[in-house]
């Protein structure tokens, strides 16, 4: 059996790795889900969650946000590898 990795603690309720959004209240113009990195008081390092690219290319496509502006990404936009609206929200929720 292979050794898990051992998740990095932060003092919100972000683990690094986490896979989040960027929240309605502030968001870029596209729906990218984001690894959580760091944290600094209020202010996280997100990076780009896409599969392929490499991690020096995801944290260059990172930035800083607020941890109030950053929740998890939920089961059905990992699976759809990206941030659903609300709309597809409540479709996930009834199939």
């Amino acid at each position: 059996m292979a050794n898990l990795p051992e998740l990095e603690s932060t003092k919100s309720d972000f683990l690094v790795g986490d896979v989040v959004c960027i929240t309605e209240a502030w968001r870029p113009n596209t729906n990218n889900l984001y690894v959580f990195e760091n944290v600094i008081g209020d202010t996280a390092q997100v990076s780009l969650f896409l599969s392929g690219i490499s991690k020096t290319m995801a944290i260059a496509a990172g930035f800083c946000v607020s941890v109030k502006n950053i929740r998890h990404a939920t089961v059905a936009e990992l699976h759809a590898n990206r941030r659903l609206t609300e709309a597809e929200h409540a479709l996930a929720e009834v199939s």
